[in-house]
């Protein structure tokens, strides 16, 4: 009699209203980061609800899959710059427990290595401002170093899908790093949150992505066409976050 009687409530708790496992319950966030970013976002999915948090705007919307598939995700505008993203992270691990969290977003890419409108995986993230004039620099930037699981999207059909690394600062690129960015780094692109989300997501065992399209890309003697004229910036922005939702299905996918 007593058996029976654990085994009935036992059962009850498992379908009690609010106990129940929501298969769409959003253990995915997506974190855009940029203003322009975020916009564009908007004005592309439209959503019907939107939240405000103390640490920027979020939503929820259900994604199809092209497997037929739904997935719920919630969006949240992470904010721009490391102490931002940081911030955001935290905030976004502590009130949601997402299991994933993928950043999506645009970069200036490296002259010979990119071209406007590529989409990067993000293979690995680390921190390039980081300058200690009493001793190794380098050590540092390790400390800040992610390593992502990108070999699972190595399956996608995605014209002007690339795999690379991309590195972190509180700046837009400046075009006399390159070199050394190239060499000591193999850096393929530059942004301003990936590595400050990715190193949050670490200390709390939680999956970071990244995957961004290029806005822009930097050459060396000439800089991008974004620096001083932030109306070309908006523009290629644009572009570049319609493009990335636009094969974000094919990505989430395989999460």
């Amino acid at each position: 009699m007593k058996r029976t009687f654990w085994a009935v409530l036992g059962c009850l708790i498992l379908i009690a209203p609010g106990l129940q496992a929501d298969p769409l319950k959003e253990r995915i966030v997506i974190a855009v980061s940029a203003l322009a970013e975020w916009n564009t976002a908007k004005a592309t999915l439209k959503p019907q609800n939107i939240e405000t948090t103390p640490l920027g705007e979020t939503f929820v919307q259900d994604m199809k899959l092209p497997d037929g598939r739904s997935v719920r995700l919630r969006w949240f505008h992470s904010g721009q710059g490391k102490t931002a993203s940081a911030a955001a992270a935290q905030y976004i691990i502590s009130q949601y427990r997402p299991t994933i969290l993928f950043n999506a977003g645009t970069c200036g890419g490296f002259e010979k290595l990119t071209r406007p409108g590529d989409l990067i995986i993000g293979k690995k993230t680390l921190m390039y401002d980081l300058r200690d004039l009493m001793g190794d620099s380098a050590k540092y930037a390790q400390q800040y170093e992610t390593v992502y699981d990108w070999q699972r999207f190595a399956s996608l059909k995605i014209d002007s899908l690339l795999f690379g690394v991309f590195v972190t600062a509180d700046a837009d690129l400046d075009p006399r790093l390159m070199t050394w960015l190239e060499t000591c780094c193999q850096a393929t692109a530059a942004e301003w949150e990936s590595a400050a989300l990715g190193w949050v997501c670490r200390r709390h065992g939680v999956r970071p992505y990244v995957m961004r399209c290029v806005s822009d890309v930097v050459h060396r003697e000439a800089g991008s066409i974004t620096y001083g004229n932030y109306s070309e910036f908006e523009k290629g922005t644009d572009f570049a976050v319609r493009r990335l939702i636009r094969h974000l299905p094919q990505v989430i996918a395989l999460l």
